[in-house]
């Protein structure tokens, strides 16, 4: 979505994840209607807010900041999948550094 600021985009992608309360419209995930859920149960229906800044955990690895998105999904399926390193492929070698010593 390109737009100038204060238009609400933010607000709009937030409404969408769960993360910001809305008053009108609908949504649905590969045609299963959400009304009204929580970030929780967007994020299990497959639907998350990234935000661009670095809003990370800083004290926290590289992995371990990755695998905080999946804390909704069962044990099971809580691994990273390999094309979440294809755009970043240096973060595979910094897996184990912490977030707030990437930019270092």
């Amino acid at each position: 979505m390109i737009g100038p600021n204060g238009m609400g985009k933010t607000s709009l992608f937030k409404a969408i994840s769960g993360r910001h309360p809305y008053s009108g419209g609908c949504r649905s995930v590969s045609g299963q209607m959400l009304d009204h859920p929580t970030a929780f149960a967007a994020a299990r229906a497959g639907i998350a807010y990234v935000p661009q800044d670095r809003k990370i955990f800083p004290l926290m690895s590289v992995q371990e900041n990755l695998e905080t998105v999946f804390a909704c999904l069962p044990k099971s399926n809580r691994t990273i999948p390999d094309q979440i390193f294809r755009p970043f492929p240096v973060l595979l070698d910094m897996k184990a550094r912490r977030g707030g010593e990437l930019a270092l």
